[in-house]
């Protein structure tokens, strides 16, 4: 046999996650002909196994995949083999790392940054992570913004600046404060034309 523990927190464990997988129904099948994408075909039965996992830590003899006892424990020997004789994944809700479709109303398992407890008030789908990062890919292609050449910081590339003064200069003060106003208003031009080609992030210059 499996040599797990038949403690009654073990017992509740897997009955909880029976209730999980297939509320109770050893007909259980998981909608559509793959539903992940990978080849595996639909989960099946009681524990919801995929039927090379099935074939694979299945009982010699033992019934099919639709057969309760043989499909717990082959989903039992999976869970050993995975997690360990804790079964310690167990009996949490439903995981969700090769996406799939859990049910309304039943908690199950994400995770940006480790596991999270959804409970999903209508139907959702979740991606599974090689899913999601092409669609965030695809995502930030559409959103592409063009190369933009980053100034240096040479000798070179400085920008000249002409200013032509017309008329009489006596030296008075309004003179100097009309050559600084001209003097700005050069100088602000060739900055926003800087910023229009740039961006304005002034550690770049």
């Amino acid at each position: 046999m499996l040599h797990l523990s038949t403690s009654d927190s073990m017992v509740a464990r897997v009955l909880r996650q029976i209730q999980t997988e297939s509320g109770g129904n050893p007909s259980a099948r998981q909608p559509g002909s793959d539903p992940d994408g990978d080849g595996s075909g639909p989960a099946l039965g009681l524990m919801q196994t995929k039927r090379a996992t099935f074939e694979a830590f299945k009982r010699k003899g033992s019934g099919g995949i639709f057969n309760g006892p043989a499909n717990i424990y082959a989903g039992l020997n999976y869970a050993k083999h995975r997690y360990g004789s804790s079964l310690s994944a167990l009996g949490n809700g439903h995981g969700y790392a090769k996406g799939g479709r859990p049910k309304a109303h039943t908690p199950f398992i994400a995770g940006e940054r480790g596991p999270e407890l959804i409970t999903a008030d209508g139907p959702v789908k979740v991606d599974s992570h090689e899913q999601t990062k092409r669609k965030v890919s695809d995502l930030a292609q559409m959103f592409k913004f063009p190369k933009i050449n980053r100034p240096t910081r040479s000798h070179s590339s400085a920008p000249v600046i002409n200013i032509n003064f017309n008329g009489p200069i006596y030296g008075t003060r309004e003179d100097a404060k009309r050559i600084a106003e001209m003097v700005r208003r050069e100088i602000n031009k060739v900055l926003v034309n800087i910023g229009d080609e740039f961006g304005t992030d002034l550690s770049l210059y």
